[in-house]
């Protein structure tokens, strides 16, 4: 006696069991990550340089909330490095925003994993 798994036929039925169920990962995946932007919007980081003239506040998704300028900045005798200080400050909170993206998004993978998600993109240290 030859026992069948319907589960994985080839048939026209199986196939269409299989899009189906495919279907439903990826549009489990589409609200995990829209719940996951969202969320990452609402996470906001501050970065201050060292001489205190500039902060920035960026959110999770590396956009740019608020960019303040000391108004002792702009009469320090050094002005000229205040460009560079803005530069610079803004690159360290892109950075720090990067990597609690990619953190996030690595666990939403690993949650994923076990329903056949692909693992989470390995990304470099900023």
């Amino acid at each position: 006696m030859t026992v069948v798994d319907e589960s994985d036929s080839i048939g026209p039925q199986g196939e269409e069991d299989k899009i189906v169920r495919l279907e439903a990962k990826v549009a489990e995946m589409r609200r995990r990550f829209e719940r996951l932007e969202r969320a990452l919007r609402q996470k906001v980081l501050t970065v201050e340089a060292k001489d205190g003239h500039v902060r920035v506040r960026i959110n999770g998704m590396e956009e740019i909330v608020e960019l303040v300028i000391a108004p002792d900045a702009l009469r320090d005798p050094h002005i000229y490095g205040l460009g560079a200080s803005v530069v610079a400050t803004v690159g360290i909170a892109r950075a720090r925003a990067r990597r609690l993206r990619e953190a996030a998004k690595a666990k939403v993978f690993a949650d994923l994993e076990g329903a056949g998600a692909p693992p989470a993109p390995l990304t470099q240290e900023v």
